[in-house]
Protein backbone atom coordinates (compact mmCIF):
# COMPACT_ATOMS: atom_id res chain seq x y z
CA UNK A 1 0.00 0.00 0.00
CA UNK A 2 1.57 3.63 -1.11
CA UNK A 3 0.95 6.70 0.74
CA UNK A 4 -1.20 7.81 -2.13
CA UNK A 5 -3.78 4.59 -1.23
CA UNK A 6 -3.17 5.24 2.56
CA UNK A 7 -4.54 8.26 1.88
CA UNK A 8 -7.34 7.44 -0.27
CA UNK A 9 -8.40 4.96 2.27
CA UNK A 10 -8.53 7.05 5.19
CA UNK A 11 -10.92 9.36 2.87
CA UNK A 12 -13.14 6.36 2.12
CA UNK A 13 -13.26 5.21 5.68
CA UNK A 14 -14.33 8.80 7.20
CA UNK A 15 -10.76 7.97 9.20
CA UNK A 16 -8.65 10.62 10.99
CA UNK A 17 -4.82 10.01 10.85
CA UNK A 18 -4.93 10.14 14.77
CA UNK A 19 -7.72 7.40 14.79
CA UNK A 20 -6.36 5.45 12.20
CA UNK A 21 -3.05 5.49 14.34
CA UNK A 22 -5.48 4.35 17.72
CA UNK A 23 -7.53 2.08 15.98
CA UNK A 24 -4.40 0.05 14.23
CA UNK A 25 -2.57 0.33 17.80
CA UNK A 26 0.77 2.27 16.32
CA UNK A 27 2.23 5.94 17.55
CA UNK A 28 0.71 9.30 15.53
CA UNK A 29 4.23 9.91 14.81
CA UNK A 30 4.95 6.14 12.64
CA UNK A 31 1.30 6.55 11.01
CA UNK A 32 2.59 10.06 10.35
CA UNK A 33 6.03 8.68 8.38
CA UNK A 34 3.17 6.17 6.62
CA UNK A 35 1.43 9.06 5.38
CA UNK A 36 4.22 10.85 4.40
CA UNK A 37 6.26 8.01 2.61
CA UNK A 38 9.33 8.05 4.99
CA UNK A 39 8.50 4.49 6.39
CA UNK A 40 6.72 1.55 4.64
CA UNK A 41 3.23 0.47 5.96
CA UNK A 42 4.35 -2.78 7.66
CA UNK A 43 1.54 -6.08 5.81
CA UNK A 44 -0.49 -5.98 8.97
CA UNK A 45 -1.59 -2.44 8.99
CA UNK A 46 -2.44 -3.04 5.43
CA UNK A 47 -4.66 -5.87 6.12
CA UNK A 48 -6.44 -4.19 8.43
CA UNK A 49 -7.14 -1.22 6.41
CA UNK A 50 -8.62 -3.51 3.51
CA UNK A 51 -10.44 -5.45 5.61
CA UNK A 52 -11.99 -2.43 7.23
CA UNK A 53 -13.15 -1.46 3.11
CA UNK A 54 -14.18 -4.69 2.49
CA UNK A 55 -16.60 -4.26 5.51
CA UNK A 56 -17.23 -0.48 4.83
CA UNK A 57 -18.31 -1.94 1.43
CA UNK A 58 -20.87 -4.69 3.46
CA UNK A 59 -22.48 -1.84 5.33
CA UNK A 60 -20.96 -3.66 8.38
CA UNK A 61 -19.97 -1.91 11.85
CA UNK A 62 -15.97 -2.36 11.59
CA UNK A 63 -14.88 0.82 13.94
CA UNK A 64 -14.53 -0.48 17.70
CA UNK A 65 -16.60 2.65 18.67
CA UNK A 66 -19.75 2.20 16.33
CA UNK A 67 -22.70 -0.07 15.74
CA UNK A 68 -23.77 -0.89 12.48
CA UNK A 69 -27.72 -0.22 11.48
CA UNK A 70 -28.18 -2.94 9.38
CA UNK A 71 -28.83 -6.58 10.54
CA UNK A 72 -28.66 -9.89 9.01
CA UNK A 73 -26.66 -11.75 6.14
CA UNK A 74 -25.70 -10.73 2.99
CA UNK A 75 -29.06 -10.73 1.36
CA UNK A 76 -30.85 -8.90 3.93
CA UNK A 77 -27.80 -6.07 4.18
CA UNK A 78 -28.44 -5.70 -0.13
CA UNK A 79 -32.16 -5.42 0.58
CA UNK A 80 -31.87 -2.69 3.02
CA UNK A 81 -30.20 -0.60 0.41
CA UNK A 82 -34.04 -0.45 -0.88
CA UNK A 83 -35.80 1.27 1.88
CA UNK A 84 -38.33 3.83 0.91
CA UNK A 85 -41.23 3.11 3.08
CA UNK A 86 -38.55 2.42 6.07
CA UNK A 87 -37.34 6.55 4.67
CA UNK A 88 -40.94 7.61 4.56
CA UNK A 89 -42.21 6.65 7.98
CA UNK A 90 -38.32 7.93 9.77
CA UNK A 91 -39.78 11.12 7.80
CA UNK A 92 -43.77 10.93 9.05
CA UNK A 93 -42.36 10.14 12.48
CA UNK A 94 -39.77 12.98 12.63
CA UNK A 95 -42.67 15.32 10.72
CA UNK A 96 -44.70 14.56 14.11
CA UNK A 97 -43.14 15.54 16.87
CA UNK A 98 -42.33 18.60 14.75
CA UNK A 99 -38.73 17.95 13.28
CA UNK A 100 -35.72 17.10 14.13
CA UNK A 101 -34.56 18.57 17.77
CA UNK A 102 -31.25 19.53 16.39
CA UNK A 103 -29.88 20.22 12.87
CA UNK A 104 -27.31 17.61 12.26
CA UNK A 105 -24.26 18.63 10.07
CA UNK A 106 -24.15 16.33 6.68
CA UNK A 107 -21.20 16.13 4.98
CA UNK A 108 -21.69 14.82 1.39
CA UNK A 109 -18.19 14.27 0.53
CA UNK A 110 -17.42 12.25 3.76
CA UNK A 111 -20.67 10.69 3.98
CA UNK A 112 -21.31 11.51 7.63
CA UNK A 113 -23.70 13.21 9.62
CA UNK A 114 -22.65 14.61 13.22
CA UNK A 115 -24.10 16.20 15.95
CA UNK A 116 -21.45 16.89 18.59
CA UNK A 117 -20.11 13.67 19.64
CA UNK A 118 -22.74 11.49 17.67
CA UNK A 119 -21.74 10.68 13.99
CA UNK A 120 -23.84 8.42 11.40
CA UNK A 121 -22.35 7.28 8.13
CA UNK A 122 -24.39 6.77 4.75
CA UNK A 123 -23.97 5.26 1.75
CA UNK A 124 -24.53 7.14 -1.59
CA UNK A 125 -27.17 4.67 -4.06
CA UNK A 126 -26.94 4.75 -8.00
CA UNK A 127 -30.60 6.15 -8.15
CA UNK A 128 -29.59 9.24 -6.41
CA UNK A 129 -30.23 8.06 -2.87
CA UNK A 130 -28.44 6.93 0.43
CA UNK A 131 -28.62 4.53 2.81
CA UNK A 132 -28.08 4.99 6.74
CA UNK A 133 -24.13 2.52 7.61
CA UNK A 134 -23.50 2.63 10.60
CA UNK A 135 -23.25 5.49 14.28
CA UNK A 136 -21.18 6.38 17.17
CA UNK A 137 -21.06 8.48 19.94
CA UNK A 138 -17.38 9.75 21.24
CA UNK A 139 -19.28 10.74 25.03
CA UNK A 140 -20.74 7.25 25.69
CA UNK A 141 -21.40 3.69 24.27
CA UNK A 142 -23.70 3.47 21.08
CA UNK A 143 -27.19 1.82 22.23
CA UNK A 144 -29.96 1.93 19.23
CA UNK A 145 -32.92 1.80 21.42
CA UNK A 146 -32.07 5.16 23.65
CA UNK A 147 -30.64 6.58 20.37
CA UNK A 148 -33.43 5.90 17.69
CA UNK A 149 -34.55 9.66 17.98
CA UNK A 150 -31.44 10.91 17.02
CA UNK A 151 -30.51 8.32 13.87
CA UNK A 152 -34.27 9.24 12.99
CA UNK A 153 -33.51 13.20 12.81
CA UNK A 154 -30.09 12.40 11.05
CA UNK A 155 -31.65 10.33 8.41
CA UNK A 156 -34.33 13.33 7.94
CA UNK A 157 -31.34 15.61 8.02
CA UNK A 158 -29.67 13.42 5.18
CA UNK A 159 -32.73 13.37 3.15
CA UNK A 160 -33.43 17.11 3.26
CA UNK A 161 -29.88 17.51 2.43
CA UNK A 162 -30.35 15.02 -0.55
CA UNK A 163 -34.01 16.72 -1.69
CA UNK A 164 -31.54 19.97 -1.80
CA UNK A 165 -29.15 18.60 -3.98
CA UNK A 166 -31.55 16.67 -6.09
CA UNK A 167 -33.69 19.92 -6.92
CA UNK A 168 -36.84 17.45 -5.54
CA UNK A 169 -39.96 19.13 -4.18
CA UNK A 170 -39.46 17.53 -1.02
CA UNK A 171 -39.82 20.02 2.04
CA UNK A 172 -37.79 20.46 4.18
CA UNK A 173 -38.92 19.52 7.64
Amino acid sequence: MTSDELNSALHRLNLEPKEAAQFLGVNQRTFRRWLDHSQEIPGPAECAINAWIRMEDFGLAWRPDSVTLRTGNLQSIAAYNDYALELTEIITRVTNRGGPASPWVVDMEKRCATLGPIKLSFYHQQNGNFSPSWYSRRDCSPDLERDRHLIDDAIVCIANKYAAINGEKRGKL
